[in-house]
């Protein structure tokens, strides 16, 4: 199943393999200087592209330089990145930060690197996400992997993103060609700005190829 998650492969249109790799550059330019690099990745809304283009950054990522990467589906609402890769049934990183599981047993290698799936659906993502054992576990993957990727649910509508920000590097949200609007992307940048999170920048998804 993972072939038709991907469009970084070399089967993939030329334009698109080249936006990865400028991506990626572009984010290693950002990220410059810092001792960790933990990238968050979120939108304004469902739909969007953040778990596809999260998972081929991160893919990306993992072809240079021989990078350890992490890719987290820190989505505990509704997990799109854990059913997409069939990791459903899995244990993950609510388990986790709920001391139900050690990451060690929920963490699988797909195509080069580690995948933590969500894990079980709990009835308060915002208090595991702020609480020490997310502290421990970000300082954990930070002396493991070289980067660290972690989808998030829309920053407009959930607090995630606002609590990942301590924790993390920088943001990119993704946004979507005839799907965003100007004032979502705009209430995405307040929240992750009040909340002390740096934006490294934007990923412009489904830009017609023609133009």
């Amino acid at each position: 199943m993972m072939d038709s998650k991907l469009v970084t492969g070399e089967t993939a249109p030329i334009e698109i393999q080249e936006a990865f790799n400028t991506l990626r550059t572009n984010l290693c330019f950002a990220l410059s200087g810092e001792t960790s690099k933990i990238i968050a990745l979120t939108g304004t809304k469902n739909g969007v592209g953040v778990s596809t283009t999260a998972l081929n950054l991160a893919l990306s990522f993992s072809q240079v330089n021989n990078n350890k990467v992490l890719l987290i589906d820190g989505d505990m609402h509704s997990s799109v990145l854990t059913s997409k890769l069939d990791l459903s049934d899995k244990s993950g990183f609510s388990d986790c930060l709920s001391g139900c599981a050690g990451k060690e047993t929920c963490i699988v290698s797909i195509s080069g690197i580690d995948v933590l799936p969500s894990g079980k659906k709990p009835s308060n993502p915002a208090n595991l996400l702020d609480s020490k054992a997310m502290e421990k576990l970000c300082e954990e993957f930070k002396r493991a992997y070289d980067y660290v990727f972690i989808v998030l649910p829309p920053a407009s509508n959930f607090s995630d993103a606002a609590i990942t920000a301590k924790f993390a590097d920088g943001f990119v949200p993704v946004v979507r060609h005839d799907k965003t609007r100007y004032a979502e992307i705009k209430k995405l940048v307040r929240n992750i700005r009040l909340a002390g999170g740096k934006i490294l920048g934007f990923v412009y998804n489904r830009e017609p190829l023609k133009k």
